[in-house]
């Protein structure tokens, strides 16, 4: 079995310089910006599109040419920033840093399970006036992709998460163990397969999770000011510890 390495000294400066105030457990995970074999596939898309775009200026008016023109410059970054992604997870809700850091107090059980869904859009299903009772997921399935991580060991005892891909549930409904990225599934790439971790009372996400595109997710985020009131903003305090190390404390 072929499992990817997550790197010990990246893992060991994240779990030294991320604590929670309180003796309870953490979920983390860090969007990634994609390796360099996926940023020249993703321009080679990108330039087919755009060869597309030429060939069929000549349809369109003028009005039509240079609302097209603004777009492809906002949207078309070949390596778009981390932060500003809306994540949300058990009543929580946190956005990506500069840095990609994701980060809850780890709430769910059994600890070694967790599932990460991309979707665009998520629905409130309220219990009572001012109570929600869970949250589906909705919109079209093209723009939404399910994943399954389990921490698992293989036949010398060593620890690994295994990350696969699966098919939505048929109920749209989102569980407690699942942690949801509100963005178009185009805008990221999970990387599938083993990856080796160590044994920690934080659950460390491996660095699988590479942002590609960020279209549509100003409209997102906006659309968002629906339902983020009824989600705990998770609140960070940086506290340094000497002239080199820095402490992320959750004060939730």
């Amino acid at each position: 079995m072929k499992i990817a390495k997550i790197s010990i000294l990246v893992s060991s400066i994240y779990l030294t310089g991320f604590v929670s105030i309180k003796p309870e457990p953490v979920i983390t995970t860090y969007l990634q910006h994609p390796p360099f074999t996926l940023i020249k596939s993703v321009e080679k898309t990108l330039q087919q599109e755009k060869m597309e775009k030429i060939n069929n200026i000549g349809k369109k008016s003028p009005s039509q040419i240079s609302k097209k023109f603004l777009q492809s410059r906002l949207n078309n970054s070949i390596i778009p920033a981390l932060d500003g992604f809306l994540t949300t997870y058990y009543g929580y809700l946190d956005y990506s840093n500069k840095d990609g850091r994701i980060a809850f107090p780890l709430r769910h059980s059994p600890a070694n399970k967790v599932n990460l869904l991309i979707s665009p859009q998520i629905k409130l299903v309220k219990v009572a006036k001012n109570t929600v009772g869970y949250a589906d997921f909705e919109g079209k399935e093209d723009n939404m992709v399910f994943y399954s991580y389990e921490q698992k060991r293989d036949k010398n005892n060593a620890l690994y998460w295994n990350v696969q891909k699966k098919t939505l549930p048929k109920n749209k409904r989102i569980d407690p163990l699942t942690i949801t990225i509100l963005t178009k599934a185009k805008n990221i790439f999970v990387e599938e397969g083993d990856f080796q971790t160590e044994e920690n009372s934080n659950l460390i996400l491996p660095n699988n999770i590479y942002v590609i595109g960020n279209k549509s997710n100003v409209k997102i985020l906006l659309g968002a000011l629906d339902f983020a009131r009824y989600f705990e903003p998770i609140e960070m305090e940086m506290k340094k510890t000497s002239d080199t190390v820095d402490q992320t404390i959750i004060n939730n």
